[in-house]
């Protein structure tokens, strides 16, 4: 018979793999497979709940978004893209809530289309037709939390295993 899978279980496992990975040598890194970045697909957002079962909530940037037209706007994007930049940067865990304005943004850090340079990673970033190249931490995680019906609408995420 097979076991259920529990949820919380392997939100927890998928974090931790990152964390031991994190402390890796540069060699072991380059044998390991690195998992993708956490997508959480839920209904009325009910995976918020697991969060603070799961991380320590002040180590980490959580950002939401809205449908507020304001919330949409180019300025509110590229705000939230620099903040994105700055934890990836410094390596500290980043949380999107709501904000599929950005995933198009962000479509190379998802599928973790890195360039390599000076044994340092980098990866582009997105705002309209301009790129920018961000260094990415080893400790860098992004969990993202979106609306089943909303994460299928983009082929970055659709295309992940449920």
């Amino acid at each position: 018979m097979i076991d259920r899978l529990d949820t919380l279980e392997l939100v927890k496992q998928n974090i931790q793999e990152a964390e031991a990975r994190s402390q890796m040598s540069e060699e072991e890194r380059s044998m390991d497979n690195e998992s993708r970045y956490l997508l959480l697909m839920t209904d009325n957002f009910s995976a918020l709940q697991l969060l603070p079962q799961v991380l320590n909530l002040n180590d980490c940037e959580i950002i939401f978004g809205s449908s507020f037209p304001q919330d949409q706007e180019y300025i509110q994007v590229c705000k939230n893209i620099n903040r994105i930049k700055i934890c990836m940067e410094i390596g500290r865990t980043v949380v999107l809530l709501n904000l599929g304005s950005l995933y198009e943004s962000l479509y190379d850090a998802l599928n973790q289309y890195y360039s390599y340079y000076g044994g340092k990673r980098y990866v582009d970033l997105g705002l309209g037709s301009n790129r920018v190249k961000c260094s990415v931490s080893e400790n860098f995680r992004l969990i993202m939390i979106e609306e089943e019906k909303v994460a299928m609408q983009f082929p970055h995420t659709s295309s992940r295993p449920r």
